[in-house]
This record gives C-alpha cells, sequence and structure tokens, in this order.
C-alpha cells in the first residue's frame, strides 16, 4: 500500500476499508447520470461519470473554454507548456497524488479568459460509479487556469452512483490563477 495511518498526511485516516480487494480501473463509463435539476441552479453543469465528461447543461461563457488533457497536448501544446512550467517548484505530490499521475487515462482542462464568466457560475459534478461484486477505482484529473486579469465562479459536487460494488474515486485538480485572477 502507497499510504499508511504513520504517515502525517493520513494519520487520522482509516484505509482498512481498502485493504483485502482486488480493484479495477473504471474502464469508460459504464453508465450516464441521471441527475435531475441542478440545485445550485448553475449558468453552466459540467458532469463528468469516472472522469470523462458526459453532459454540459448550459452554454459556456464567452473566455471560458473546456477540452481534455490529451486535446490540450495536441491543439495547445506550447500555451500547455507554459501552464504545466508554472507548477515545477511545487512540492513532490504525496502518494495519493502520484498514484492519480500515473493511472489517469486523460484529464479536463479549463480555461477561462478574460472577465466574461465574472458573473457565471459554472457547477463541476463529479459521479463515481460502481457495479455489484467489483471494486473499481477511478483516477480523474483536472486542471483549471484562469489567466491574468480573468475571473470565474466554480462549484464541485461529488456523487457516489450505482449498485453495491465498492468505489474509489481519487480525483485531483490543480488550479493556476495568473496575476490578478480570482476565482
Amino acid at each position: 500500500m502507497l499510504f499508511r495511518s504513520r504517515d502525517e498526511q493520513w494519520k487520522y485516516t482509516r484505509l482498512r476499508g481498502l485493504e483485502g480487494h482486488e480493484w479495477c480501473r473504471v474502464e469508460g463509463s459504464h453508465s450516464r447520470a441521471e441527475l435531475g435539476s441542478d440545485p445550485l441552479n448553475a449558468d453552466v453543469r459540467l458532469v463528468f461519470v469516472d472522469g470523462v465528461l458526459q453532459a454540459q447543461e448550459g452554454a459556456l461563457p464567452e473566455g471560458v473554454e473546456i477540452f481534455s488533457l490529451s486535446k490540450g497536448y495536441q491543439e495547445h501544446g506550447a500555451w500547455l507548456g507554459r501552464v504545466f512550467e508554472a507548477f515545477k517548484d511545487v512540492a513532490t505530490p504525496d502518494a495519493m497524488v502520484a498514484l492519480n499521475r500515473a493511472l489517469l487515462r486523460d484529464g479536463t482542462i479549463l480555461r477561462v479568459t478574460g472577465l466574461a464568466a465574472a458573473n457565471a457560475l459554472i457547477h463541476l459534478v463529479h459521479v463515481s460509479t460502481t457495479k455489484q461484486g467489483q471494486c473499481l477505482a477511478s483516477f480523474p484529473y483536472t486542471l483549471v487556469v484562469v489567466e491574468k486579469g480573468s475571473q470565474v465562479k466554480i462549484c464541485e459536487s461529488l456523487i457516489g452512483a450505482g449498485s453495491l460494488g465498492s468505489g474509489l474515486c481519487h480525483r485531483v485538480k490543480d488550479i493556476l490563477l495568473e496575476d490578478g485572477a480570482m476565482m
């Protein structure tokens, strides 16, 4: 096991429930989330099922883009390289962050430029599914970049859905706020 209760970051976390199971990484989404109306009444709701964007409700405000990490490398490689360069001096991640980065298949990038999104609320909903008799693990990754002088409001919700299986969803989000940016 990569983390133990004797490690400072995990000393108050009960990890015994993770032991003794054969975990399988989620291979694609098992279902489409049916969530009903948004209780936050957000301007935009983005629904991710097992780390994969499944639904977008509402139009993204001007100056807000969402795309996959793989598309980011293909279409915005130089920009994405500069973004990740900003994280080079960040301390070495803990074991769970390292595990997420090692096992992620793709990720999501939310890029905000300008002030058009300042008054819009973007609700990110992460749904983790389970299947009866299986122990499923997913490792979603989200990168939020709020560029110089830009503003955005983001709220996140985490939901577990599915049948009587065990699930582990370890999501990691990196946030880069450039000079004068607000989130």
